[in-house]
């Protein structure tokens, strides 16, 4: 419904039907990825044919009909080039967002609600002991001289678990980040939010 349609991965702009085969996978991210990092070690810069860019990617990133231009411009390692969105791109989301219409990456919607704190904080709880019951089953494995392909197995599922605790400890420190009891923000403040994620953090 929107006048100026987001670009979008996958074959078609919008919604669609996953019997038939135009959502993208983590496939269709690593293949536009590779195109874009062939781009970058080649020094490409300047105009390409909409056609063309599209081709190149094998329409697995697709854009909107009122695209019809398309430039690449490569960053360089002394320069931040800090990349604006489109002003009335900006100026139509806004206007959604202020009217409680404008819909978000599930992981935003998930990092800003209070709602999920109490559960990821005692999913983080539960992790940080099964981390410690298997820094002991390694410490008993390896005191009472077992086989060496058992205390590997203790030393891989530990490994695990410590990845496991990693990922709940960092979105238990982001969720802090707003106090507790504070209300869940607007709209309109999660639309700032991905702006500043899609903006600043530029290609790592």
């Amino acid at each position: 419904d929107r006048k100026y349609p987001p670009a979008n991965f996958g074959k078609v702009l919008g919604n669609a039907k996953p019997d038939e085969g135009q959502f993208a996978t983590f496939d269709t991210y690593v293949r536009v990825g590779k195109q874009v990092a062939a781009w970058a070690s080649a020094g490409y810069t300047g105009p390409m044919l909409k056609k063309e860019f599209q081709d190149k990617l094998d329409n697995e990133y697709i854009l909107s009909d009122k695209v019809t231009e398309v430039w690449l411009i490569q960053a360089e390692d002394s320069k931040f080039i800090l990349r604006l969105p489109a002003k009335e791109q900006l100026k139509e989301s806004l206007a959604e967002a202020k009217a409680g219409g404008y819909s978000l990456p599930p992981v935003i919607d998930f990092l800003a609600s209070a709602a999920v704190g109490v559960p990821l904080r005692e999913a983080a709880e539960t992790a940080a002991e099964a981390v410690a019951a298997g820094q002991a089953a390694v410490a008993a494995a390896k005191a009472d001289g077992g086989q060496a392909s058992a205390i590997k197995a203790a030393e891989d599922t530990l490994k695990a678990l410590e990845a496991i605790r990693q990922q709940l400890d960092a979105g238990v420190a982001i969720l802090k980040v707003r106090p507790e009891g504070q209300p869940a923000p607007s709209k309109e403040d999660l639309l700032y939010a991905r702006v500043a994620d899609y903006t600043m953090r530029q290609c790592r």
